[in-house]
């Protein structure tokens, strides 16, 4: 019975969910779909970063367990009394094999899974690759902190570097705050 209220109790807001926007009127649908696209388009990368931390996760299990399963191996061939089978010796060395490969899969996909994320401090590194006749066009951010970024252009936060050329392209290297935004335009956008 417990069971049939938790259902209840999960279904009741979905269903009156799904009442409220099927009786709204077409004004109403258009908002809601525009503040739910804005809201999912908002929390994409956060998704997209779930899912790879998921999936090395998955992967760092998995991998552990093979790790693990071959440690197995490895203890019941040094431990076995009976005489050794060239089948015996093959699976030493398999599992010996898999043990070390596999515990490097784990590691780095266990370091993948924890890794901090460089995107969360104030400012960013970005690479650009510019063509010929293209600008690399810095702007302030709407509602950004400008004080704060006369300050960071003060302390020589703000960092243009070239990192490479080849074909008539230039790669620059942008360290800035992130209330700066780096802009590649073309000759014809800069003209309008």
């Amino acid at each position: 019975m417990e069971a049939l209220a938790t259902w209840i109790q999960i279904l009741l807001p979905i269903g009156g969910g799904l009442w409220i926007y099927g009786t709204a009127s077409d004004h109403k649908r258009a908002q809601f779909r525009r503040w739910l696209s804005e809201k999912a388009s908002a929390s994409k990368p956060y998704i997209q970063r779930l899912l790879l931390r998921l999936g090395c996760g998955a992967v760092t299990v998995a991998a552990g367990w093979i790790v693990w399963d071959s440690i197995i191996g490895v203890i019941d061939f040094k431990s076995s009394a009976a005489p050794l089978s060239r089948r015996d010796v093959f699976l030493f060395v398999l599992n010996a094999f898999n043990g070390i490969c596999y515990a490097v899969v784990t590691a780095t996909f266990f370091g993948l899974t924890i890794r901090r994320n460089e995107e969360s401090g104030e400012s960013g590194r970005l690479v650009v690759t510019l063509n010929k006749r293209e600008y690399l066009t810095l702007k302030i951010v709407e509602g950004a902190d400008i004080n704060g970024l006369i300050e960071a252009l003060k302390r020589g936060e703000v960092c243009l570097q070239m990192v490479g050329t080849s074909r008539g392209k230039v790669k620059v290297r942008v360290d800035a705050p992130r209330d700066l935004l780096v802009l590649r335009q073309s000759e014809n956008e800069r003209l309008v």
